[in-house]
């Protein structure tokens, strides 16, 4: 299975990041780092106890995510799934660089754009 043309979800992700008012440059420029991702359930986006250093854009698909209590057991803590919630990231592990207190994992196969958080728009 091939996974979709990310120009085929172009007008989507700007809409979705239009709330950000983004110069149609700085939009264009985030678009060309995006990939488009196809992966099998039980493949996960990032894992407990690492950097979540990407941003997805879910096309098709669900993901969930789930952490470790203190006893050890894993408890699903929160579920990302297209059209609603599009938007894919552990936010506090993206924005201040902690680790991840959370696994978001593929349920069933997922189509997804990925942005890394490296991209930097020279103005």
């Amino acid at each position: 299975m091939n996974p979709p043309n990310k120009e085929d979800y172009k007008q989507s992700f700007l809409d979705a990041i239009k709330p950000q008012k983004l110069s149609e440059a700085k939009s264009n420029y985030l678009f060309g780092y995006l990939k488009c991702i196809w992966i099998r359930k039980g493949k996960t986006f990032c894992k407990e106890g690492f950097v979540c250093n990407r941003v997805g854009y879910i096309i098709e698909g669900n993901f969930y995510a789930h952490g470790s209590n203190a006893k050890g057991e894993k408890k699903t803590t929160d579920f990302f799934h297209s059209p609603v919630d599009r938007v894919l990231t552990n936010f506090l592990s993206f924005n201040t660089g902690s680790l991840s207190t959370d696994t978001i994992e593929a349920y069933p196969t997922v189509f997804y754009l990925s942005l890394p958080k490296k991209p930097r728009y020279q103005s």
